[in-house]
């Protein structure tokens, strides 16, 4: 009898530490009603999801500002952000010389050029294991070029925001396929 009072009661436990991790209070609740034993481990030792997502939109976040940082410039008269490309400020009027605007093609490819020579230089084979620098120029270099790279599954994955993701596992493949893009960039302003 006392059991079908106190087990409702102690399921409750694996329950509430589960909902903190973001996880559902109902479904651990039954199931630390049916397994308390294995529940209660479980539930301590499971990862915590909200944490994991909010990391995942730190990442976004700031592969969106090295995309946006990329793609602009500062004026010099007013110290506005404008587009890179921009002949003239749009806050104050100031206007270029023709001679600093200078073509996106050449500047992302000669990036992504320099990351590829940098993982091959590295040495090691998986991409995932790079440091946070070299990992941070290619996340900047893939930015700047209209495409995203993030750690997934023991690879790389990179991919165009309109494509496709492709996992790379060697740093050979994924030299060989920056050196593709950066031709197809070289090719666009050309």
């Amino acid at each position: 009898m006392w059991l079908l009072i106190a087990l409702p009661i102690l399921a409750l436990i694996p329950a509430f530490i589960a909902q903190s991790k973001g996880r559902s209070f109902a479904a651990w609740w039954i199931y630390g009603l049916l397994l308390w034993i294995i529940a209660l481990p479980h539930a301590i030792f499971a990862t915590d999801l909200k944490a994991a997502d909010e990391a995942e939109e730190r990442d976004r976040q700031q592969r969106a500002a090295a995309a946006i940082a990329a793609d602009s410039k500062a004026c010099p008269r007013c110290a506005e952000t404008i587009k890179r490309a921009a002949l003239a400020c749009r806050f104050c009027g100031f206007e270029f010389p023709s001679a600093t605007v200078e073509p996106e093609g050449p500047r992302i490819s000669s990036v992504l050029l320099r990351v590829a020579s940098d993982l091959e230089q590295d040495g090691g084979s998986n991409p995932a294991r790079l440091d946070a620098m070299t990992f941070g120029r290619l996340v900047e270099a893939l930015a700047s070029a209209g495409f995203t790279a993030q750690r997934r599954g023991g690879g790389v994955a990179v991919g165009a925001e309109s494509g496709g993701t492709p996992i790379f596992y060697q740093r050979a493949e994924l030299a060989q396929y920056l050196r593709k893009i950066a031709r197809h960039a070289g090719a666009d302003t050309a």
